[in-house]
């Protein structure tokens, strides 16, 4: 309540204009929120994605990578849509726009590098149908561009991986070239990582963050538990404000040291 009512000058420690971006997440919880943060941030967030990723694949950025999240504008694109792919067509874009905006802000620009040469990622849409059998031509639909893409890491919700496992391991026709899975956002139990790591004979890893704070922990190839990106983050697990004891379930809390802009000292992320 005290982000809503304060938003955005009452939280903003330095108002240096255009030196913001703002991100908007729904969380776990369902509830919207903006959150301010500096380009350090963003760039800090870079930064640990990339190291993210080399932990996940055992590899530095430069491979290719397909995402399936449940909604990917939100997850991804935020409130402006899907991201460009094109380069005629950004360029094209560029050239219409007013001349005082034309080339005022090369965060897009940056965003297609890292996308389309950093990180070689496509984007699929999400499954949606309704009915058993829409649900699996779309599925089936999904496997044959993956292996079309021949990614080395996929990231999906978790129950499309399930599903996509299962349609793989029915066709036994294979993706050789995928050698990771990473389910987005949680919720897949030890039961459905050990199907999807059958079915598709790969190893699966866990990276856990939000919209607002960026990633914050990873798992690696020993599977035992994640490691937190202490150098960015304070991560507490309570229950009722106390720290829990260790291996019982409590409530995230997370103080972002990187956000200048918009501090953010033990927020509760919704998990």
């Amino acid at each position: 309540s005290d982000l809503r009512r304060h938003f955005p000058e009452g939280l903003v420690t330095v108002d240096r204009g255009g030196d913001r971006t703002y991100r908007s997440t729904s969380g776990t919880t369902g509830d919207r929120l903006t959150v301010v943060a500096d380009f350090t941030k963003r760039d800090a967030d870079r930064g640990a994605n990339w190291h993210c990723m080399e932990l996940v694949v055992g590899l530095p950025c430069g491979f290719r990578m397909v995402d399936i999240p449940p909604n990917a504008c939100n997850t991804v694109c935020g409130v402006d849509g899907p991201p460009e792919t094109s380069w005629w067509r950004y360029f094209k874009r560029r050239f219409d726009a007013a001349p005082g905006s034309r080339w005022r802000s090369s965060s897009e620009l940056f965003s297609m590098l890292e996308r389309r040469f950093m990180y070689l990622q496509d984007m699929l849409a999400p499954i949606e149908g309704r009915t058993r059998e829409e649900i699996r031509s779309e599925v089936s639909d999904r496997w044959r561009q993956i292996r079309r893409l021949r990614p080395m890491l996929l990231r999906a919700f978790p129950q499309y991986l399930l599903w996509i496992s299962e349609v793989a391991s029915a066709s036994l026709v294979a993706c050789p070239y995928l050698r990771v899975v990473a389910p987005y956002g949680g919720l897949a139990s030890a039961a459905m990582l050990d199907r999807i790591r059958g079915n598709l004979e790969v190893d699966t890893r866990n990276i856990y963050g939000t919209s607002e704070l960026g990633p914050i922990a990873v798992s690696c190839d020993q599977q035992v538990s994640m490691h937190v990106i202490d150098t960015a983050f304070e991560l507490e697990i309570l229950r009722g404000n106390r720290v829990v004891p260790d291996g019982e379930v409590g409530e995230i809390v997370v103080t972002d040291f990187l956000n200048h802009a918009m501090p953010l000292i033990r927020y509760r992320v919704g998990d």
